[in-house]
């Protein structure tokens, strides 16, 4: 269980960080195509093209991030409105369903990432690299939906009100 909490905290730092970096790039790029537009020296139309790859990097990364800390939005009103016997089976039935969602999406994302052998017009970069990540995500969130799953698995018997699967709580 260490070694899953080592790798998971390993994990959490390489989306905090890449996402950060990407948004730190895309921002240079930005700047850079602005400024050299702005002072007339040269166009860099290059830039445009490398900020697309850059944000669906940055959007996936994001999404798994908050995939893993179960951050994305939330409906709660009802949640809390319903008794404690009722909310467990409920968010077993969310858990699964987030988990069939992440198979589907790595179903789909792996033979379109794997299957694109277009280059980009400017760069000529493959488009597989830039597609990528979307397989690698939806593997990364298939990894935490199992972990949720098995957490109200675990909780469907519980009898205390409280619901928050949250990954602080679910780690410690």
């Amino acid at each position: 269980m260490k070694t899953l909490r080592a790798a998971d905290r390993v994990v959490a730092g390489v989306l905090r960080w890449g996402v950060i970096a990407t948004l730190a790039v895309i921002l240079a790029l930005v700047i850079l195509g602005v400024v050299m537009r702005l002072l007339g020296w040269f166009s860099v139309t290059w830039t445009d093209e490398a900020i697309e790859p850059l944000m669906g990097y940055m959007v996936f990364l994001c999404a798994v991030a908050l995939w893993r800390e179960r951050a994305h939005f939330t409906v709660e009103v009802l949640n809390h409105a319903l008794p404690v016997g009722v909310r467990r089976p409920i968010q077993l039935i969310i858990e699964a369903l987030g988990l069939a969602f992440a198979l589907v999406f790595l179903w789909q994302a792996l033979p379109f990432a794997l299957g694109a052998t277009e280059e980009s017009p400017f760069l000529q970069i493959p488009k597989k690299y830039m597609f990528v990540v979307m397989p690698v995500a939806a593997a990364l969130m298939t990894v935490y939906s199992v972990r949720d799953l098995v957490t109200a698995l675990q909780r469907v018997g519980d009898t205390e009100p409280g619901t928050s699967t949250r990954v602080n709580e679910i780690t410690r």
